[in-house]
């Protein structure tokens, strides 16, 4: 596993670390000593081949910008990719998987045969289900074809989508389907899903990350996902750090929240990363609970995090093409 130095923290006009009550100063933390890895996260990226804007995969405006984005997360060159859901447009058919997400992203990054030298561990979101079951999405991820994809691979067990993945030193990762209502039994508490998650939070390591497609709390025009808010109950009781959600096509980052959107030195902090490349929208005028650290619907980009040992750092980069924005995020936090 590849480490890095952490990278330095830009100044925000917004303190990043305001919210936050650390265990230790930064020079103290572990992470700070002994190397980080490198992730990248991201959802909402390839257009379907041949909408307007698409442009033979080179996009238009800030429209079809998934090769930029794709050769943004290259350059980074990170240790695991974070696929937030929503990867291939409109419907999540497996040729266009092929076709555009496959040229962009899943080259460089996804290895269905070799589980060691994979990167990239997504979640589906709700284009994929579009195509029945999501069967490009399982197909695509885990083999097979759309009729009969693989029973199991990369994507977590085929029809359902939750896993775990632990290939970061001192860090669980949680991968979870809130897609519920093409799930059988849903999301609540007697479903498989929210069993498995009690039994996994039962032996996380020190820090412990989950992500998923749609957020609980939103400042875009997207819904939120009322849904998931007993998946917060279960990882702020377990001491969960970081909850990363796409599906809104902006970015959005919260302070340390409780399940009910309190703010909370000891809760978890959601980063909202729908900047993948498919386009970006607008933020909702009426204002509601919870309040926001910083938002943009500027920039198409990615988010970079610095995993170490009791810390983390974040850093939101953009992606490079003419016209895009220039917004910019960065701070760090030890997990509670």
């Amino acid at each position: 596993m590849r480490t890095t130095a952490a990278f330095g923290v830009v100044a925000l006009a917004v303190a990043a670390t305001a919210t936050f009550v650390p265990a230790s100063s930064a020079q103290d933390a572990p992470g700070a000593a002994s190397g980080t890895t490198t992730v990248v996260a991201v959802g909402d990226i390839a257009c379907q081949p041949g909408t307007p804007g698409y442009n033979k995969g080179n996009g238009r405006g800030k429209v079809c910008r998934q090769k930029s984005t794709a050769a943004l997360a290259t350059s980074i060159d990170p240790d695991a990719v974070l696929m937030l859901g929503d990867l291939q447009y409109e419907d999540g058919y497996r040729r266009d998987y092929a076709l555009a997400f496959d040229r962009t992203w899943g080259k460089p990054f996804l290895d269905r045969t070799d589980r060691s030298a994979n990167r990239m561990w997504p979640v589906p979101g709700n284009h994929d289900y579009r195509d029945p079951h999501a069967v490009g999405y399982f197909s695509y991820f885990n083999g097979g074809t759309p009729a009969k994809p693989a029973p199991t691979g990369i994507a977590g067990a085929t029809h359902k989508g939750w896993y775990r993945y632990d290939g970061i030193p001192g860090w669980t990762l949680l991968a979870l389907n809130a897609d519920c209502t093409y799930l059988k039994g849903g999301c609540d508490q007697d479903s498989a899903q929210y069993t498995w998650l009690k039994k996994q939070l039962k032996s996380t390591e020190q820090c412990t990350l989950a992500y998923w497609h749609q957020p609980l709390f939103n400042k875009g025009k997207e819904a939120s996902a009322h849904g998931t808010r007993d998946w917060w109950r279960e990882l702020y009781k377990a001491g969960a750090d970081l909850v990363l959600n796409g599906h809104d096509h902006t970015y959005q980052r919260f302070p340390r929240l409780s399940p009910a959107g309190k703010p909370d030195p000891r809760g978890i902090q959601q980063i909202t990363v729908g900047t993948g490349g498919v386009d970006l929208t607008g933020f909702a005028k009426k204002p509601s609970q919870p309040s926001v650290v910083t938002k943009s619907n500027t920039t198409l980009g990615v988010l970079q995090l610095e995993l170490g040992a009791g810390s983390y750092t974040w850093r939101f980069q953009r992606a490079t093409f003419p016209g895009n924005g220039q917004y910019s995020d960065s701070g760090s936090s030890t997990c509670v």
